[in-house]
């Protein structure tokens, strides 16, 4: 017991549960805003392919929309 004590193992498992904390919430933010992208994406890829099919000569690049720099 004097050496658990004296090697303050309650202070290294406190400071483990915090990183585990802090690493569990930024996952959980991670997960959400990739969820979100995804989303996202597949809306512009619908608004694309839905533009693709109703006006034929409407071609529609993706990768351009996706990031703001092609045309509505």
């Amino acid at each position: 017991m004097k050496l658990y004590n004296d090697a303050n193992v309650p202070r290294i498992i406190l400071e483990q549960e915090k990183i585990t904390a802090n690493l569990e919430e930024r996952r959980a933010n991670l997960h959400s805003e990739l969820i979100s992208l995804k989303i996202e994406l597949n809306n512009n890829i619908a608004f694309c392919l839905l533009n693709f099919k109703e006006y034929g000569e409407h071609i529609c690049d993706v990768r351009s929309y996706q990031y703001g720099q092609g045309e509505i």
